[in-house]
């Protein structure tokens, strides 16, 4: 059986991570060296939003903005110890909500 298929449009663009949502959000993180290497590794568009800075242990830092959390929660919360989020609060409050489904 043959099924029509009608194009709508675009629809929302996506962020770095893969989702759409929208609104943007401005999210900024600190990365041990590994973090920085596996975000550019896996997320290779995302090297425009990185840097270098003087910390020991956080020398990388990512500075750009996402449609939606889970993208970029479950890469933070993949490589946990890694990461330090500065901002916003709204992201560290989203990620202790996914950590509590954990239940430990």
């Amino acid at each position: 059986m043959d099924t029509v298929c009608h194009y709508r449009g675009a629809g929302e663009p996506l962020d770095l991570f893969g989702w759409a949502g929208p609104q943007k959000k401005t999210v900024e993180l600190s990365l041990t060296h590994r973090a920085y290497r596996l975000l550019i590794e896996d997320y290779p568009l995302a090297r425009a939003y990185t840097g270098k800075r003087n910390d020991t242990g956080f020398p990388y830092f990512f500075k750009g903005e996402v449609r939606d959390f889970r993208g970029i929660g479950r890469f933070v919360l993949g490589i946990p110890g890694e990461v330090r989020i500065d901002e916003p609060e709204e992201f560290r409050g989203y990620l202790r909500g996914r950590i509590g489904e954990f239940g430990v």
